[in-house]
């Protein structure tokens, strides 16, 4: 590649899944667009990254490598130091892109100007993938509906939202999303760094403070993959295998210490990071505080759904319960009200609005089912739809998010 610095940066952040950075970094070296990069950032893995990399690597591949495992969050911004791109995204190493990707992201941003803009994640569940009600998915992708249609969103709503915990899926994050590099340079340098304990949500709180206006750019160009190895899916399904690793490696970076609550549940690792957030971006972010309803109402109800799964959490509920027994009483009752049998429809809503970024962590009620005439998830197997693994699904995904 030129010494110009290119328009996008594609970063892979890997740690020892070799398996998968494969399926991901080929699926970023298929595009049809030229002006971008891939840096692919090996946290000190110990299995075939380098020997994958060195398989697949074209001149725009640039590959770094720490000189010890670092937490996820440390990682992230050791990755983000090597990105030459004017704008910068994510892919996660089990995930995988549309060919078509990088195109579309620079017409919008040519068209528009955007420096913030979003595209909806869809799930692919693995053919390993065999836990709980998912199981049938196995081997088969997830497609929302989609408009078809670039919408722009006032960022300052989309905080009130995030901070609300009612974070739908219009909320941008390095997972999704494009942000020109000046922003991000400029946000950082006031924070000091940009991804914090849960780095997906640290990202969105700073970086929305730093532009007017977000795209939206509602077409499926991204997968995410549900693998045994992916940290969400498991925290989703038992909070075992990686989702424990990833607490481990943080460590005491890990500790709950802002939110009334310690229990291990994403709601209250994503509150946790938005307090975090706000310490470090004070002036930015004093108009915007937790609602504590809310993030009661949703800690329970994924309690809960644990439960449901077969996970004991007795001692949880019991804290839950201390805990929100100290809480002043208007809050109480508020939280009381939503969590009686009276509620439970209202709390299911919440929490599946606070959540649905990453649908995994939701019920999934209706997800094994064919989508019905006129709305809802379309879910195709790979049988029916031509793919045996991700990077099939995504060379396919236009064609398949054509029907619905």
């Amino acid at each position: 590649m030129s010494g110009q610095p290119p328009l996008f940066s594609v970063v892979i952040p890997t740690r020892n899944r070799a398996h998968l950075l494969r399926y991901a970094l080929r699926s970023a070296l298929e595009q049809t667009f030229d002006d971008y990069e891939v840096v692919v950032s090996d946290n000190h893995c110990e299995d075939d990254t380098p020997q994958v990399v060195r398989e697949l690597a074209t001149s725009r591949v640039r590959y770094v490598r720490t000189d010890r495992a670092l937490s996820m969050p440390d990682h992230w911004e050791f990755a983000l130091d090597h990105a030459r791109g004017e704008y910068i995204t994510y892919l996660c190493d089990d995930d995988a892109v549309s060919p078509g990707l990088l195109r579309e992201m620079a017409g919008i941003i040519a068209a528009r100007g955007s420096v913030l803009l979003m595209s909806p994640c869809v799930q692919y569940f693995a053919p390993a993938w065999s836990e709980g009600a998912w199981s049938e998915l196995r081997n088969a992708v997830t497609i929302p509906p989609c408009s078809g249609e670039t919408k722009e969103y006032d960022a300052r709503s989309t905080l009130r939202g995030l901070f609300g915990c009612d974070a739908s899926f219009l909320t941008p994050r390095m997972l999704n999303s494009f942000c020109r590099r000046d922003v991000v340079s400029g946000v950082r340098k006031e924070a000091g760094r940009i991804f914090l304990l849960s780095p997906d949500y640290s990202f969105a709180a700073m970086i929305l403070t730093g532009v007017d206006r977000w795209a939206l750019v509602d077409r499926p160009l991204r997968l995410h993959g549900v693998f045994p190895e992916s940290i969400g899916a498991s925290y989703a399904h038992n909070r075992a295998g990686a989702s424990r690793e990833f607490l481990r490696e943080l460590g005491q970076a890990s500790a709950l210490t802002r939110v009334p609550l310690s229990i291990s549940v994403v709601a209250n690792f994503i509150a946790e990071t938005l307090l975090r957030a706000k310490e470090r971006l004070p002036s930015r972010l004093r108009d915007f505080d937790i609602d504590w309803v809310r993030y009661f109402t949703v800690c329970w109800e994924l309690l809960l759904s644990y439960e449901r799964a077969g996970v004991s959490v007795e001692a949880e509920k019991l804290e839950f319960h201390r805990v929100l027994a100290r809480q002043p009483a208007q809050l109480r009752s508020a939280v009381l009200a939503a969590i009686a049998p009276s509620g439970i429809r209202r709390l299911r809503h919440t929490a599946r609005r606070m959540i649905n970024a990453s649908p995994l962590l939701t019920r999934l009620e209706g997800l094994v089912r064919r989508r019905k005439r006129g709305g809802g998830l379309l879910i195709v197997h790979g049988d029916e739809g031509g793919f045996s693994n991700i990077l099939e699904c995504a060379r396919k995904l236009h064609v398949l998010s054509a029907k619905t």
